[in-house]
């Protein structure tokens, strides 16, 4: 399934690279999501397809597999050629109950770079071929986090304790990048993420050897059959992810 997705992502990228800085983000979302159903639909694979632009689409007939799909993950940022912007395609064995937990495969690509993130379930992620890892800072006074605030008080103390805080507009890239080491994690507390968003990028991220729950430090078991909503607290390893769940 990793090859569709690459194959997928370089066909997405050509297609929105006239629209980049030009065009709506609407526009922009619209040309990558019909490029995608469009090669999905060619492989003749009978899958559910779960999309931003066009919600739940069923290809075939008795689907094998279940499409998660965001076609441009920061679509604000293409609009603007901000170049972090990308597409996250995550794939799961089709099953009337399956949930985030189920995405065997995930890729995500930077449509501005080129840079490929990938995991199957059970092995080493990898950017551009090379396994990654997530970084081994477990001191909160040490680590910086992506976080997107709803003026919470919890929110607030875990700033106060961080190194650093970032925010880039493309979740699935943040995840990835939190994958690779580059910081330690995302807190997103708004419940306005969308499952389309981490789907691929959750398990880029647990390959890597983070760790990805919700607030209450439970894995997100929600469901991949319709675009859903959740809050997320991502960690490079373990003993981090204990102390910021302790301090929201």
């Amino acid at each position: 399934m990793l090859d569709i997705c690459r194959e997928i992502a370089s066909e997405v990228q050509a297609a929105v690279k006239p629209l980049i800085g030009v065009a709506r983000g609407e526009k922009i979302d619209a040309a990558a999501e019909e490029t995608v159903l469009r090669l999905l639909s060619e492989t003749e694979i009978p899958m559910l397809v779960v999309s931003e632009e066009s919600g739940r689409v069923m290809l075939g007939e008795t689907p094998k597999y279940i499409c998660v799909l965001d076609p441009v993950d920061g679509s604000f940022n293409a609009a603007h050629n901000i170049p972090i912007y990308s597409i996250s395609i995550a794939f799961a064995r089709y099953k009337p109950s399956a949930t985030l937990q189920d995405i065997e495969f995930g890729l995500v690509k930077n449509l501005a770079t080129g840079e490929v993130f990938e995991a199957a379930k059970g092995k080493k992620s990898t950017c551009d071929g090379k396994n990654i890892s997530t970084s081994q800072r477990e001191d909160l006074t040490t680590s910086t986090l992506c976080i997107y605030l709803q003026k919470n008080i919890r929110e607030i103390r875990l700033l106060q304790k961080l190194k650093g805080v970032r925010a880039l507009g493309s979740i699935a890239l943040e995840l990835c990048y939190a994958a690779r080491g580059d910081y330690e994690g995302l807190v997103d507390l708004r419940g306005c993420l969308r499952n389309i968003d981490v789907a691929a990028g959750k398990l880029i991220l647990e390959e890597a050897g983070g760790v990805v729950s919700d607030e209450s430090g439970k894995a997100l078991k929600t469901s991949i059959h319709e675009v859903n909503t959740l809050s997320i607290v991502a960690s490079a390893n373990e003993k981090l992810h204990k102390k910021v769940l302790e301090v929201i």
